[in-house]
């Protein structure tokens, strides 16, 4: 994306990235028959992800604009703290003793990775 948006503004980059994922989007939904199930709590939740989803994606975007993508992409990477954390006290999820460690690591590899990306 970041080559995208080296020509694109971020709202044109978001609007092809979301045309070209309508490619297996469409593939997926001939394979299964064109079948897609509705339940409203269910398609709530997924809608809402989506929403949050597009929201992360534009502002990754902005980023790109502003920062080098050294700095930008292991700033994403910390998705994965805020997932473990969301899982935990809203999902009621527990962590094994190897998944906290997994997530220390990609945290501090994150870290690593914005500071030397930025010198």
């Amino acid at each position: 994306m970041k080559l995208a948006r080296g020509h694109l503004d971020s709202v044109s980059a978001m609007g092809w990235q979301a045309l070209g994922g309508l490619f297996p989007l469409l593939t997926l939904l001939i394979y299964q028959g064109l079948n897609i199930s509705f339940d409203k709590v269910g398609s709530t939740w997924a809608f809402f992800g989506g929403l949050f989803i597009a929201s992360g994606g534009y502002l990754f975007l902005q980023s790109l604009g502003t920062v080098k993508i050294s700095i930008a992409m292991p700033f994403s990477a910390l998705n994965v703290l805020v997932t473990a954390f969301l899982g935990v006290f809203l999902l009621r999820e527990s962590l094994t003793t190897m998944q906290i460690a997994g997530v220390v690591l990609m945290v501090g590899g994150a870290m690593l990775l914005g500071v030397s990306g930025g010198k």
